[in-house]
């Protein structure tokens, strides 16, 4: 893995996003967010790239990134002054996401089974492999793992079990365990049950509340909330979310919903504080808050190809909240990776910086 960079990223106000690209990750600077300043590139060969700090990543390398099951993974974190990398952990086979505690000194690796590493001890797994479902992908499909703001919880979300009720709580879909000592805390109920959904979940950055998405067979869904230890309650009644992004106050959450009656997606902002809900004019999906005034959009076009959805991801824009003024990213950020290369320069948001 190669790392280089112009400048060092030290500015506590200063957002940072880590963008995939087509020749590996960037850190760029959204200081200014109509004009990002790339500041660190990072070669492509390093997958599951995340900030520990504002001046030091992690990230996976695997032995074999052509067929990565069979590979074996490095884990690796690296200081973007010395540029030196310490070697973390290794495990066998691909490794779905990665995420390193607020202090930075654990790390939690969700693999075919879910791994905590804490300190210098060597990772322990906290689950037995998990047995996935053998089906078609959808845009309710999340394979994360998060800690608290305060590191004392970590959430691991794998809907890769979906369709099976698990064999015990420990496989379930959506669960929270403690750290450092990994213990199951808590699984949401809807995820022990076969054929339900339990998703696109996101922490507070002031406390220990969870909120997720639940489908059931029956049709009955929604978002709830849990707090730490073991409150449960209701959100929002029938929001079918995607993508939540919560703004670091905790003052709002913006997120995406697709329209039964067009399949628009659209972008909603919820004041939590007031209950307030304001939904954002325009075929809009994937919003990231970089502050409470300041957010990331993706704009969708019709697909006239009928292939797949029929909206697909388009252009990245800037939209500030109190001005409602949209400013387009460069042209570099005109759609995913999964789009046609010819009609795209493939750059994408992953992952921001304070988060």
């Amino acid at each position: 893995m190669t790392l280089s960079c112009t400048s060092i990223p030290v500015a506590a106000n200063e957002p940072l996003v880590l963008v995939q690209s087509p020749k590996g990750t960037l850190i760029e600077s959204f200081a200014n967010p109509m004009h990002p300043v790339t500041l660190c590139s990072i070669s492509s060969n390093a997958s599951n790239v995340k900030f520990i700090s504002r001046t030091e990543i992690g990230y996976a390398i695997t032995s074999n990134p052509d067929s990565p099951y069979d590979g074996v993974t490095t884990l690796q974190r690296m200081s973007l002054k010395d540029k030196k990398p310490i070697g973390v952990a290794t495990l066998q086979g691909y490794v779905a996401d990665i995420e390193w505690s607020p202090d930075g000194s654990s790390v939690a690796i969700l693999a075919s089974q879910l791994w905590l590493k804490v300190g210098s001890a060597a990772p322990r797994a906290l689950t037995a492999p998990f047995e996935g479902g053998g089906r078609e992908g959808t845009s309710f499909d999340e394979s994360i793992v998060r800690f608290s703001h305060d590191g004392k919880y970590l959430v691991m979300v794998n809907t890769g079990v979906y369709g099976q009720a698990p064999k015990s709580a420990a496989q379930a879909m959506l669960q929270v365990r403690s750290v450092p000592d990994g213990k199951l805390v808590w699984v949401a109920p809807t995820a022990l049950k076969e054929s339900s959904w339990t998703t696109m979940a996101a922490w507070s950055h002031l406390s220990d509340r969870l909120y997720y998405y639940y489908g059931l067979p029956n049709g009955q869904h929604g978002v709830l909330t849990w707090d730490a230890p073991a409150r449960v309650a209701t959100f929002a009644g029938s929001l079918a979310w995607r993508s939540p992004s919560v703004s670091l106050d905790d003052r709002l959450v913006a997120y995406e919903v697709i329209s039964f009656t067009d399949q628009k997606p659209r972008v909603e902002v919820r004041d939590l504080v007031s209950g307030s809900v304001r939904v954002l004019p325009g075929v809009l999906g994937q919003p990231t808050l970089l502050s409470d005034t300041v957010m990331i959009e993706q704009h969708f076009v019709f697909d006239s190809a009928g292939m797949g959805p029929p909206y697909a991801p388009d252009r990245y824009y800037v939209l500030n909240l109190t001005t409602n003024k949209e400013t387009a990213l460069p042209a570099s950020f005109n759609c995913p990776l999964m789009m046609d290369a010819s009609r795209c320069s493939q750059h994408q948001p992953i992952e921001v910086w304070p988060h």
